[in-house]
């Protein structure tokens, strides 16, 4: 039985029925195996980096410390100028209106200043001064719990030694 190739060299089929391999196939049988064995491989590895990769991620829970809030201030900042664009000529707008929050946080016998900076979003702070607040630190960040769970990211700007 006669077989036509991609390259159009016709091929003979071994005797044996339909669905037999074309003798010039059968060198590359190896190399199939081979193949099939990589991807077999492949395959596994990337099962098991994917069941790993959740677990580690679950290790990881943010401790959170308690602190004391010693105060809250709230000042109108700009951030930054518009710039408008009115018939092909600039004109310098106002500034951006923002608030500033800055907040002072007792832990342990540091004193953390840290400051949060808004945009068009008005934000009521949710803490009263001298109470207790949960708070995490990153390098130079600090993320203060929110009553509803939810985290506030803060920059700390300067670390007070308390006496």
């Amino acid at each position: 039985m006669d077989h036509e190739s991609r390259d159009g060299d016709l091929v003979r089929l071994k005797s044996g029925g339909p669905g037999m391999t074309p003798q010039c196939c059968r060198s590359q049988r190896p190399w199939v195996r081979v193949m099939r064995g990589f991807t077999a491989v492949g395959i596994t590895l990337m099962v098991i980096a994917s069941l790993t990769v959740p677990a580690v991620s679950k290790d990881k829970t943010k401790t959170f410390q308690t602190g004391k809030l010693l105060d809250v201030r709230v000042e109108d900042a700009s951030k930054g100028t518009a710039v408008t664009v009115s018939s092909g000529t600039a004109i310098i707008g106002t500034p951006i209106p923002g608030r500033l929050y800055t907040f002072r946080i007792q832990l342990e016998d540091l004193v953390y200043v840290a400051e949060y900076k808004e945009g068009k979003r008005s934000y009521k702070p949710e803490w009263i001064v001298n109470d207790p607040i949960e708070l995490r630190l990153e390098k130079d960040r600090m993320f203060l719990k929110r009553p509803d769970g939810k985290e506030l990211e803060v920059a700390v700007i300067k670390r007070e030694r308390q006496n």
